[in-house]
């Protein structure tokens, strides 16, 4: 590995064509997908990426220099920015709902009703049970290098994060990504995500408001918010604000840009304020 970190043609050119090959694999048709596992494969590639990223100053300027250039054969950091906002959506959102399915699948285990149930339907509900675990695993797995991976190309990098919201383009994919975690953790399916043992899915709820907290706050700061149906949600994100507040630790220049961001949205109804303290 030594090679790889103090090689000048590797620090140049390596992470560029990973990110190449990360943002190609888009391209693998679902015919294809049966023959190759696209998610496995671009989260071996993330792990490269993060790794060196975070040993190395070399690639770390390369990234910086990369997402400063915007357009063009050198903006390889724009584009891999682009494609981690994308797969970021689907893979958070599909772990997600896996959550949701085990914590259905323990909650029916756990009723009085379900000694009645036949023991072949049992083993049934068991084994699928089992499954969705494995898949929860995996998928999250994958969210957790996702959101590890944008917390170094953005939230570890604010001023080209606030450059790169001045394109109409990142600035609505940042805010689509955004705007769907903040339903997924605090929307009407909240309490779905409430799984009898998160730390062995080495999940965290308090964990992913924190980062989406983060990253909304650089969205505040870079003025970048005006792509986001914020006020077809208010609720969920005064619900986010609190729990960041409350139970997260996030800093105080977070909570200053999501009070900023409340400012323009309706205030908060009693009703929602009184039923979210009491979950």
């Amino acid at each position: 590995l030594s090679l790889l970190l103090d090689s000048p043609v590797c620090q140049e050119h390596l992470i560029p064509a990973l990110a190449e090959v990360y943002i190609d694999i888009t391209l693998v048709t679902p015919t294809d997908a049966h023959a190759f596992d696209t998610n496995a494969a671009r989260g071996r590639i993330a792990s490269l990426i993060i790794h060196l990223l975070k040993v190395s100053h070399h690639y770390r300027q390369g990234l910086q220099n990369s997402m400063r250039a915007g357009t063009g054969s050198a903006a390889w950091g724009v584009e891999l920015l682009d494609t981690v906002l994308t797969d970021g959506v689907f893979v958070t959102k599909d772990a997600l709902g896996r959550f949701a399915d085990i914590a259905s699948l323990e909650a029916e285990q756990k009723a009085a009703a379900w000694q009645a149930v036949p023991e072949h339907l049992k083993r049934d509900r068991g084994n699928l049970l089992q499954q969705l675990r494995g898949v929860a695993v995996h998928f999250w797995g994958l969210s957790r290098q996702n959101m590890e991976l944008l917390d170094i190309l953005l939230v570890q990098e604010p001023q080209i994060m606030k450059t790169l919201l001045n394109t109409p383009a990142i600035a609505a994919k940042m805010g689509g990504f955004l705007h769907a975690l903040v339903l997924e953790l605090c929307g009407p399916h909240r309490l779905n995500l409430m799984v009898a043992d998160a730390s062995a899915y080495a999940f965290s709820p308090k964990d992913l408001v924190r980062q989406v907290s983060e990253m909304l706050a650089l969205m505040v700061q870079a003025q970048g918010t005006a792509h986001m149906p914020l006020h077809s949600a208010s609720a969920c994100y005064h619900r986010l604000a609190r729990v960041a507040r409350d139970k997260c630790a996030v800093a105080p220049h977070v909570l200053e840009a999501l009070h900023e961001l409340l400012s323009k949205l309706p205030p908060e109804r009693p009703d929602d304020t009184a039923a979210s303290r009491s979950e």
